[in-house]
């Protein structure tokens, strides 16, 4: 079955249907499936090879639980854990749904990253430094005259700071910058991202409130 997704101007974006077919239609498919050695949380080396969830911040590598079918990778993932030191190696395929059954990566839609996490670098605080590379075989090409798509070559630095600021405020900041190439055209690029967080603890329901 084949539907028109064009979105409808006189209708809320809130009551328009997402189109159907993966990621936001899938009936079955193998979510996860790995083997595992050691426990990240009390060893001090540990590693997990096979489909897998990664989720090292969540605003970078995640899982897009949003989605009918979030998403899992074909990784394999080394955690090394040190007191108050923790660093993730990963080399890693996202999984691309299709409607039924078990699906498969891309070959050559791959990435590659170290991330760091620090606790108590200041206060109640916690510093998390990664390097990721990411690398897929085509990607549509902007402004390229006739052609029309080109391999990706990206990679990003950056780190997030988190913490807490007395009994009830949090807060988390994070920066990246993002260099390399898609076919011809070259990537040059930054973000920033702020956030708090505040626990009104004298009312009843004690909501929390993002700024």
């Amino acid at each position: 079955m084949v539907q028109d997704c064009q979105p409808d101007p006189g209708r809320p974006s809130i009551l328009q249907k997402p189109p159907y077919g993966p990621p936001n239609e899938v009936r079955w498919d193998l979510k996860l499936a790995y083997a595992e050695f050691g426990d990240p949380e009390s060893s001090w080396i540990s590693l997990r090879v096979g489909r897998q969830l990664l989720n090292y911040n969540n605003t970078i590598v995640s899982n897009s639980e949003w989605r009918n079918q979030g998403r899992s990778y074909d990784a394999a993932a080394v955690n090394l854990h040190y007191d108050r030191y923790r660093l993730g190696i990963f080399a890693a395929s996202a999984v691309i749904p299709e409607i039924s059954g078990i699906t498969h990566h891309q070959a050559g839609n791959d990435i590659y990253g170290l991330y760091g996490h620090i606790d108590g670098p200041l206060g109640y605080s916690t510093l998390e430094p990664f390097v990721l590379w990411r690398l897929q075989p085509g990607v549509a090409v902007e402004n390229a005259g006739a052609i029309k798509s080109g391999k990706q070559d990206e990679k990003a630095y950056g780190f997030r700071w988190k913490g807490l600021l007395g009994h009830a405020l949090d807060y988390s900041y994070e920066a990246i910058v993002e260099r390399g190439s898609d076919g011809p055209n070259t990537i040059r690029a930054w973000a920033q991202t702020f956030g708090s967080g505040s626990l009104a603890s004298k009312l009843a329901v004690w909501p929390k409130l993002r700024y």
